[in-house]
């Protein structure tokens, strides 16, 4: 018990050294909040679980020591330098795939709206339960558009913010773009999901914290009440899926501590289980989709994932952070070794100018939803969620060719 205390003691202040530093509001203190709170209500998880832990001090250095390789990068940057950013491509190409991405999500927000409408309080642990399958609610079109609502949940805040710095756009775009953008939370929400909706609300703000020097003083204060009137939202989404499973397993404990715990149980799991783990998953959790494209059986959802890996003795249900997926893929010392070639990736995309490429932009971003999300497991851990992942790479890769086309053009005039 000592030992998780004294870890939470440890986030807490290198949280407080970090305000005390840098003095602003930044992706750095996003994410410093973010684990501390973590490791906080790790303690009442550690408390009212019935689980036999054993908790040791290695561990607890590891998992920090790997928190801060891949986090320096943003503790360290000044995104406040950042009054530009470069697209490296035609207005055209913006507009069409903001059109695109727009109408496809819409039509599935719209369907989200319509499925809620018919939920009660306890439908969200049916779905949890896996008693009701939300995909077939969808209509064939809906099933269409929620494949690319889901590949452009990422990119769509980027386009929104490009518009408003860049072109005159006018309210009625705003409005759908809004629209488009609160879809991801609605998504969630039919799918019962407490994690996404709070993993996309923290995404959301982390990338208007990066990038808010671009927008002017109004749009800012516009952006910072739409976020507190989500935040409303959110809070209330949680606690009625939380309820709903709480009613639902007739749990004899504390409701305020069913709750919460979900968030604080990553790395006390990550220390008692994972660590110990002698058997290693060997990318099932971290580049499945890969290893399918070569021609490996791997699991597609987490119950093919317990049962082919059962061998571990270890749950495949549990969260264990971001960086217990890949300690589990890969032990501690590979898993270290791509930590370190990460955060060579995001100094090499993060610069100390004025302006930031798309491209890298895009880049950073979704590492910065693995980072948000990782306080309980690595974000694209299902197989279907890294197929999105692959045609996210491929949307960078277009960027990132499409920067080499402006800038080899651009030296041919000269």
């Amino acid at each position: 018990m000592e030992l998780v205390i004294g870890n939470s003691i440890v986030y807490v202040l290198c949280w407080t050294f970090y305000i005390y530093k840098k003095r602003k509001l930044d992706v750095g203190f996003v994410l410093l909040t973010i684990y501390s709170i973590s490791a906080i209500v790790g303690i009442f998880y550690y408390q009212t679980n019935e689980f036999d832990f054993k908790i040791r001090m290695l561990p607890y250095v590891y998992l920090l020591f790997s928190f801060f390789v891949c986090f320096y990068p943003f503790l360290c940057f000044d995104s406040s330098r950042i009054k530009n950013i470069r697209i490296n491509c035609s207005k055209n190409f913006i507009k069409y795939l903001s059109f695109v991405s727009i109408i496809t999500t819409i039509e599935v927000l719209l369907e989200n709206i319509y499925i809620l409408f018919s939920y009660s309080i306890t439908t969200f642990a049916f779905i949890y339960n896996k008693e009701i399958d939300v995909f077939d609610q969808y209509t064939f079109l809906g099933k269409q558009c929620y494949i690319f609502a889901n590949i452009f949940q990422y990119i769509l805040p980027l386009l929104f913010y490009i518009y408003l710095s860049k072109y005159k756009i006018k309210k009625i775009y705003v409005f759908f773009f809004v629209l488009a953008l609160l879809n991801p939370f609605l998504k969630s929400l039919v799918s019962a999901s407490r994690g996404d909706i709070f993993s996309f609300f923290a995404y959301n703000i982390s990338l208007f914290i990066f990038i808010r020097h671009i927008l002017c003083d109004k749009y800012q204060r516009k952006i910072w009440l739409f976020f507190v009137i989500s935040l409303i939202f959110f809070v209330v989404s949680v606690l009625a899926i939380s309820f709903s499973r709480y009613i639902a397993k007739n749990s004899s404990s504390d409701f305020f501590n069913y709750f919460i715990i979900y968030i604080g149980e990553g790395q006390v799991n990550f220390n008692s289980f994972i660590w110990d783990q002698n058997i290693y998953t060997e990318g099932d959790k971290t580049i499945s989709i890969f290893k399918s494209i070569l021609g490996y059986d791997v699991p597609i959802d987490p119950l093919d994932l317990q049962y082919k890996w059962e061998i571990t003795g270890v749950s495949q249900r549990r969260f264990y952070t971001f960086v217990g997926d890949f300690v589990s893929d890969y032990g501690a010392f590979g898993a270290l070794m791509f930590f370190f070639i990460l955060n060579l990736l995001v100094k090499k995309n993060l610069k100390n100018k004025s302006y930031i490429n798309l491209d890298s932009l895009f880049l950073i971003m979704i590492i910065l939803y693995v980072f948000v999300y990782g306080y309980s497991l690595f974000a694209f851990r299902r197989y279907y969620q890294q197929t999105i992942l692959l045609v996210n790479i491929l949307f960078y890769l277009l960027f990132v060719m499409l920067r080499l086309m402006t800038n080899s053009q651009f030296k041919r005039n000269i």
